[in-house]
């Protein structure tokens, strides 16, 4: 079975995982394991979210620093026009902590020497995030949370 992405440089592309897996257990646990196709970076580990507890996010973090990524093409290409996600931020408002004692991490070859060893701190979206998009991802100059309030009241008054 066969992959693909939406890139909005290349329009849809093959997968660029050799493995994805992000999924739960019947005993509680969140199971990650991806390998990068190229560059073979992978993140794998088991967290145990039954001991977790619900706790507040920074919005600042959570809502104004996702509007701050060019979603719109290739790294440092000045020509691309930034997107941001369109997301209701109340699904950002808090996340389950989960006890660092719960997390068991096989390999995150992924950020190389820009992370710790070892996590010190774990945490997870114990439901789904809804992203909000039209077929061709196109800038609409979301610069603050009232922004993006907007946009996703925009989004869910419009019929489908």
């Amino acid at each position: 079975m066969s992959s693909s992405c939406y890139d909005p440089g290349q329009g849809f592309i093959g997968s660029t995982t050799s493995r994805s897996v992000v999924t739960t257990s019947f005993r509680g646990e969140v199971i990650v394991d991806v390998e990068g196709a190229d560059s073979h970076h992978r993140l794998a580990f088991t967290a145990d979210i039954k001991d977790g507890k619900q706790a507040p996010l920074d919005q600042r973090l959570w809502v104004e620093g996702n509007l701050s990524v060019d979603y719109g093409g290739s790294l440092g290409d000045g020509e691309s026009e930034p997107f941001g996600l369109v997301f209701d931020p109340h699904e950002m408002v808090h996340a389950l902590k989960i006890p660092i004692e719960s997390v068991a991490l096989e390999l995150n070859s992924i950020c190389g020497d820009y992370a710790a060893p070892v996590p010190f701190e774990a945490g997870c979206f114990p439901f789904a995030q809804h992203f909000v998009t039209t077929n061709m991802p196109v800038a609409i100059g979301l610069r603050n949370a009232d922004d993006l309030e907007q946009a996703a009241a925009g989004f869910s008054t419009q019929s489908v």
